[in-house]
């Protein structure tokens, strides 16, 4: 019978090994007979360091086997969680995800600014799809902003080579959903034909380039692309879900490894492996009120100023057209400048419109000039609409 005995201890200033019942391993030499002692745990006493724990193989008469095999350790700082998973509809409400879409993710520490966001994360109770998005940082360097680039529909491909999963992609499960995928390649033909063959490729498949056939076979799963029949190819036909992520239900996974490390405060975090927060929010209700813009510098809406309003798709302020203005903050829309005053093209400001001067009128409202009173008639007074016959006998000039 062969035991292991620990021969080498780690370095105390990094951390102590420990038997199950927390009493700690103080002296190398100690042979691991008792099960019930198992596992040994290794609890670190610095923040950042590494250490190893060396152990050989022992027979009952403690004789010791002349090969040792090493155990490095690495002690990283505790990585950063998700605190908070938000959607962002920048934009007008509509039905769901769209371009332009934000997804925000907290973490509860700033952390270092990374080049790629994927490997990071991965939908649970919902998908990212394939869609494509572009990276952004709040100013503090906790919130990661995704957005959506797109496309966010149902992705479909059809696959010479492999499986499905080779690809990173799904088989497609049903007849209809075969002829839908059919549709959306604009292939040949769009409606599927059934069968059921253990050899052709799992579940929805091109016969030929011609032929779409859904294979019902559940002994064909795993099958992939083949040419059995005459060098005929069968293509798979796969696809991905489209981004799908639900308020209340969805969440991100956070997958961190040591191969990409993430940093705080200049140090290597262990990676954490953990579910974030449901999402909160949704991508088809507008994020801000009316009359605001959503600002990721620190997550909050901002409101459009005096002179611009809340552009159409709800994406940017904008300044008021000639002839109209906002005069508070946050407006949703514009209004026309009344009868006796105008605002012209060229006016550096749209908060207030002017008044006609004298001389001059503004029958109409959302004018953008004022225009001189008719010869005989005259203007006295600011902000006329009309101007008034010239009194008998007066010489009125305008």
């Amino acid at each position: 019978e062969t035991f292991v005995m620990i021969t080498g201890l780690p370095d105390s200033s990094c951390g102590s090994l420990y038997f199950a019942d927390e009493t700690e391993l103080v002296s190398a030499g100690a042979t691991l007979q008792d099960t019930s002692k198992l596992p040994l745990v290794f609890k670190p006493t610095a923040a950042s360091c590494s250490t190893k724990v060396t152990y050989a193989a022992v027979n009952v008469q403690q004789v010791n086997s002349t090969f040792e095999a090493t155990v490095n350790i690495v002690v990283k700082i505790p990585g950063p969680t998700i605190a908070a998973f938000n959607a962002i509809q920048q934009g007008s409400s509509d039905d769901g995800p769209s371009v332009g879409d934000l997804l925000a993710i907290t973490f509860d520490q700033p952390i270092s600014h990374r080049s790629d966001w994927r490997g990071l994360f991965e939908a649970v109770d919902g998908s990212l799809g394939k869609t494509n998005f572009s990276m952004s940082w709040s100013d503090d360097s906790t919130i990661l902003y995704l957005e959506i680039l797109g496309p966010v529909e149902t992705y479909y491909e059809v696959i010479s080579t492999g499986t499905c999963s080779e690809h990173g992609l799904l088989s497609i499960g049903s007849a209809s959903a075969c002829s839908l995928a059919a549709a959306a390649l604009s292939l040949p033909t769009t409606t599927a034909t059934t069968e059921s063959s253990l050899t052709s490729p799992e579940g929805c498949y091109l016969f030929d380039e011609t032929t779409v056939t859904f294979n019902s076979a559940a002994g064909a799963a795993g099958n992939g692309a083949e040419t059995s029949t005459m060098g005929l190819p069968r293509q798979p036909i796969c696809y991905f879900p489209a981004v799908e992520l639900t308020p209340g239900t969805s969440k991100l996974k956070f997958t961190a490894n040591f191969t990409d490390a993430m940093t705080i405060l200049s140090t290597d975090t262990y990676p954490v492996a953990d579910l974030s927060p449901v999402l909160a929010d949704s991508l088809s209700e507008r994020y801000c009120p009316n009359g605001t813009l959503f600002w990721t510098t620190n997550f909050s809406c901002v409101e459009c100023l005096p002179g611009t309003y809340l552009s159409p798709n709800g994406l940017e302020c904008t300044a008021c057209p000639a002839g109209t203005v906002a005069p508070n903050n946050q407006s949703s829309e514009c209004e026309a400048c009344e009868i006796g005053k105008f605002l012209d093209p060229d006016s550096a400001q749209r908060e207030v419109c002017q008044d006609a001067p004298v001389g001059q009128y503004v029958d109409t409202t959302g004018a953008t000039i004022a225009f001189d009173c008719p010869t005989g008639t005259v203007g006295e007074r600011t902000g006329s609409s009309s101007c008034e016959r010239c009194p008998e006998g007066a010489n009125c000039e305008t």
